[in-house]
């Protein structure tokens, strides 16, 4: 999962959707829409990824993530960076 969600091709191209995300790897592990949108919240508590609606828009804090949602690894600050 890690290489679907970092892949630069695809950061590049806005991320990849919930949606694209369980299709890729369902049929190689025991996933579930419900197992993936938990692994995606908590990666998201851990600051390990971002979350958007459709829209663009940061999803709300919730317990789920719908299929169109769009998913981006967290921006990792420098630790040289003036605003960390």
């Amino acid at each position: 999962m890690p290489d679907s969600i970092c892949d630069p091709h695809r950061v590049a191209d806005g991320g990849v959707t919930v949606g694209t995300l369980f299709t890729e790897i369902c049929n190689m592990t025991p996933a579930t829409v419900a197992r993936v949108s938990e692994a995606l919240v908590g990666l998201r508590a851990a600051k390990g990824v971002q979350i958007y609606t459709p829209n663009g828009k940061e999803r709300p804090r919730s317990l789920g993530c719908d299929w169109g949602d769009v998913i981006l690894p967290a921006v990792q600050r420098s630790m040289f960076s003036p605003y960390t």
